[in-house]
Order: structure tokens, then C-alpha cells, then sequence
């Protein structure tokens, strides 16, 4: 009985069929969670050795393209240092012409262009040409460039928009003068104011006839008394001055110095014509002599 109580039950076979098979699910479910773990490593590790291929292959083209740049760069250097010395051992020949070319230019600038400040440019590049060299030959031509170089910097700058103002300031001036001249103020009435009983008739005739002097005026043949002129020749008198001063500004935008200055001397004749108050024509010949000391196109000669 005590051997009989000792051993231990035994197992039903349905339980141990369904033990057994779920052992062998979860081995099979260990296997493919396995498998799959591997596989995905596998994934990681190529996709791993391509990143760091392409990280490589990428140093590698950086690097190639960097030294490809290293020489290239110190090609470059090379020939830049190579054009500086030349440039910096020019013979003092070449120099003198280079130097001659630029004030040849210099003054055809300033011919037909009138740009001084180009023009003080180029003199001054080639100065700095003939700078390094200080032969007996090449001073002569130094001193000439350093004279023209003052010279030019001493001419005043000339602007034409406030000449081109004072033009138009100067033709309105000129259209507001009137072409019928303005009667002159007839003399205050002095004659006596005492009643007619008081007055004799021949002072009364006297008095009658003072007024008609007004109506009557006897000149000489010479004389330029504003009333010589008739309305018409006033207003071709004006004409004839806006026309000239016109020209003076055609002449500013196109720098024609000689169109200017006879344009200018012959609106200050044809205005001596013109019947004026003293003081306006004063005021507008001094305005045109102002005007003809300007200098549109300054020359200078190399």
C-alpha cells in the first residue's frame, strides 16, 4: 500500500496531446520570431555597409575634387603672379607709350566729350605709369601730365541745368516786356481854381488851350524815345533775342562753345534796340556777360 501511495499519478492522454502541441506551437512561433529577427539584421546590416560605401565613396569624391581645386587654384596663382611680374617689369619704352596713349585719350575726351573728371582719370593712370621710372626721357613727359592735372583740376565744374535756368530765367524776362509802350502820366491839373466871375476870359483860353499839349509831341528826327518803335518792331526786337538765347541753349546741351558765346553777344546787341528802363538793362547785360565767362568745353593740348 505505502509503494502503491508513492508513485506519482499518471498523465491523461488528451492533456499530454495538448501539452505537446503547445510546446511545439511556441517552438514554431520561437523559430519564425527568429527568422524574422534575422532577416531584419541581415536588412540592417547591408543597408548599414551601403551607407557607410556611400559616405566613403563621397570622402572620396570631396577629396579627388579638393585637390583637383588645389591645383587648379595654384595654376591660377601661378599665371596671376606671373602677369603681375610682367606687368611690374615693363620697360620704361612701353610705359612712355602706354602713358602717351592715355593723354592722347585724355584730350580727345576732353575735346568732344568735355569730361573732365574722365579725363583726370586717365591722366591720372598715367602717372602712375611712368611713376617707377625716373629717366631723362620720361620726366619731361611727367611734368607735362602733373601741369595738365592742375590745370584741370582749377577749371570750374560747369553744370548745365543751372546754365540751362538762368537761359529760361533770362527769356522770361525778356517775353514780360510789353510791346505797346505806356502812356505817360499826363501832369497834374495846376490851373486856378477860382470861379468864372473871378476869371478873366483870356485866362480862361489859356486854360483851355494847356490841355491839348498832352495830344501833341514834337521830336527830333534822332530821336530813340521808346515811342520811335512801333509795337511790331518791338515784338520782332524780342523774337529776334529769344531766338539767340534759344541757341545758347542748343548750344549748352550740345557743348558748341563758339555757337554759344556769338549767340549770347548777339542777343546783348539786339537788346541795346529794345526801349528799357535803365536799370532793367542793366540788370540783363550784366546777366549775359555772367553767362559768356562760362566755358562749356575747355581744351587742352598733349
Amino acid at each position: 500500500m505505502s509503494h502503491d501511495q508513492n508513485k506519482a499519478p499518471a498523465c491523461r492522454p488528451s492533456l499530454c496531446k495538448w501539452l505537446i502541441s503547445f510546446a511545439v506551437f511556441l517552438a514554431i512561433i520561437a523559430l519564425i520570431a527568429a527568422g524574422v529577427a534575422l532577416q531584419q539584421t541581415h536588412q540592417i546590416r547591408s543597408q548599414l555597409t551601403q551607407a557607410v560605401q556611400q559616405i566613403n565613396a563621397t570622402q572620396q569624391a570631396q577629396q579627388q575634387f579638393q585637390h583637383q581645386f588645389t591645383e587648379r587654384f595654384q595654376q591660377k596663382e601661378a599665371q596671376l603672379n606671373q602677369l603681375i611680374s610682367q606687368s611690374t617689369n615693363l620697360s620704361a619704352e612701353q610705359a612712355k607709350a602706354e602713358a602717351q596713349y592715355l593723354t592722347n585719350l585724355a584730350e580727345l575726351n576732353l575735346k568732344y566729350g568735355a569730361n573732365i573728371d574722365h579725363a583726370l582719370q586717365l591722366l591720372q593712370i598715367a602717372l602712375q605709369q611712368l611713376t617707377p621710372f625716373n629717366t631723362p626721357d620720361i620726366t619731361p613727359l611727367q611734368q607735362i601730365i602733373k601741369a595738365r592735372i592742375k590745370q584741370l583740376q582749377q577749371i570750374p565744374q560747369t553744370n548745365p541745368i543751372s546754365l540751362l535756368n538762368a537761359l529760361d530765367n533770362m527769356m522770361l524776362q525778356i517775353e514780360k516786356i510789353p510791346t505797346i509802350p505806356s502812356l505817360p502820366t499826363p501832369p497834374a491839373d495846376t490851373a486856378s481854381t477860382e470861379t468864372t466871375d473871378q476869371t478873366t476870359w483870356w485866362n480862361r483860353v489859356k486854360h483851355s488851350l494847356s490841355k491839348m499839349k498832352s495830344f501833341v509831341v514834337v521830336r527830333k528826327s534822332d530821336d530813340t524815345h521808346p515811342f520811335a518803335l512801333t509795337p511790331d518792331e518791338r515784338l520782332l526786337i524780342k523774337q529776334s533775342i529769344l531766338i539767340k538765347l534759344s541757341l545758347a541753349q542748343w548750344a549748352v546741351l550740345n557743348k558748341q562753345q563758339d555757337t554759344y558765346q556769338q549767340s549770347l553777344t548777339t542777343a546783348k546787341k539786339i537788346l541795346t534796340g529794345l526801349p528799357l528802363e535803365p536799370r532793367q538793362s542793366q540788370q540783363i547785360q550784366n546777366a549775359i556777360d555772367q553767362l559768356l565767362t562760362v566755358s562749356l568745353q575747355p581744351k587742352l593740348f598733349f
